[in-house]
């Protein structure tokens, strides 16, 4: 039986349709479950935190390999289903949760970094503030597979000078290196999504990608510059969320040889740490 059909069985038998709000849209595509476990590169010491197991399709691939799985669900209904489907595996932990709402740091007692993986297709409506909250969990997690619209994933893995490029680009540089390994069409998924979908990896730093004195600051100028994406750099900071003094500001400019009249869009990570830097020094 297809997967496709077996999500439409389970509409019959329970009389519960995936669920808009949120976010249900579970993949049906057989032959992309296996790809999927295997970009995690999942060793059998390894740890693995699903986000949103929806019916277990993925779920199943993944209890083969992994040593332990622990999978996080926010539909009591789906987790009862859940629940029976894999009460036979021992390692296996359903919680039943809203991802965004637990502290994950439980999970990875006794795990080293190395081997704890997150595998993920995200609501996407919820998809930037989970992947904002497993960043900073980079001491803990060695990499994350998650699904994002396509919209999203060509943000994140995007360049300094192309229209995607801007502060969630640079965030999520900042903690981890991303790159998008899958294209999904809309038909690979039940119900059908407007929108398609990209599966992207993201291999955490255990440090910074650079060193910044004040990280609430750089993030402060990143924001700013990208608020007001189509203004120069200088007036962008001037009229963003945070108030400098632009005198001093101007003067970073000027130490670093950086023109303020470039867009924050042309910026590379670096630059944006050097200011934030070179403003810390000159004025602590």
């Amino acid at each position: 039986m297809s997967l496709k059909q077996k999500v439409r069985d389970f509409v019959c038998h329970t009389g519960r349709y995936p669920n808009k709000r949120l976010g249900q849209n579970f993949l049906i595509d057989a032959n992309i479950l296996p790809k999927i476990v295997s970009e995690a590169d999942i060793e059998p010491v390894d740890l693995v935190i699903e986000i949103g197991a929806g019916l277990g399709f993925l779920t199943s691939e993944i209890v083969k390999r992994a040593n332990k799985t622990v999978t996080i669900e926010i539909d009591s209904f789906l987790c009862e289903t859940l629940r029976q489907q894999f009460s036979d595996i021992p390692d296996f932990t359903l919680v039943e949760d809203d991802v965004l709402q637990l502290n994950l740091s439980r999970f990875f007692l006794g795990y080293d970094r190395k081997n704890v993986k997150i595998i993920g297709n995200l609501p996407y409506y919820a998809s930037t503030p989970i992947v904002w909250k497993l960043l900073k969990y980079n001491q803990h997690i060695s990499c994350c597979l998650l699904m994002f619209q396509t919209e999203v994933a060509r943000r994140i893995v995007a360049s300094p000078g192309s229209k995607d490029y801007g502060a969630l680009s640079i965030g999520i540089d900042y903690y981890a290196k991303a790159e998008v390994v899958l294209h999904l069409s809309p038909n690979q998924f039940y119900p059908v999504p407007k929108v398609s979908s990209s599966l992207v990896k993201l291999t955490l730093r255990p440090q910074p990608k650079v060193l910044v004195k004040d990280e609430v600051l750089f993030f402060q100028l990143v924001r700013s510059a990208f608020q007001f994406r189509r203004k120069m750099l200088r007036n962008a900071i001037e009229n963003g969320c945070i108030n400098l003094d632009m005198e001093q500001m101007n003067r970073v400019f000027t130490i670093l040889k950086i023109d303020s009249n470039r867009r924050g869009e042309t910026l590379y990570i670096s630059e944006f740490a050097e200011i934030a830097n070179t403003f810390t020094a000159t004025t602590g």
